[in-house]
């Protein structure tokens, strides 16, 4: 019998059966989980092992890692350059150091929330 989400959870990981069965029945009380169920511990142990970063390679994830990878690092990217160069760039098209430096509060407030 297979877990109905992510069998690499915390229960099965730890063998606490009393509470997997609890929270398995309330999840799904038609599936009238018991203790004495094989919830596949020896498969989940095994599988669980190992290097996790190598495991976003496996399984077809690859580009979707990549994919992520490089969205997040083009966010930091942007901001990094707003951070620094937008004031400069805001005083050489003509506006006040005061006012360049309060746009750029203003944007890193709006990062905040």
């Amino acid at each position: 019998m297979m877990a109905p989400f992510n069998p690499r959870c915390f229960y099965i990981l730890k063998k606490q059966i009393k509470q997997l069965v609890a929270i398995l029945n309330k999840i799904h009380p038609e599936g009238n989980y018991q203790e004495n169920d094989d919830y596949q511990f020896e498969q989940v142990q095994r599988d669980a092992k190992g290097f996790p970063v190598r495991k976003l390679f496996t399984d077809k994830r690859a580009v979707s890692t990549f994919a992520f990878w490089i969205a997040v690092f083009s966010c930091f990217l942007m901001v990094y350059g707003l951070n620094t160069w937008l004031p400069k760039i805001m005083q050489q098209a003509g506006y006040g150091l005061a006012s360049s430096l309060s746009f750029n509060v203003v944007l890193c407030t709006g990062q905040i929330t």
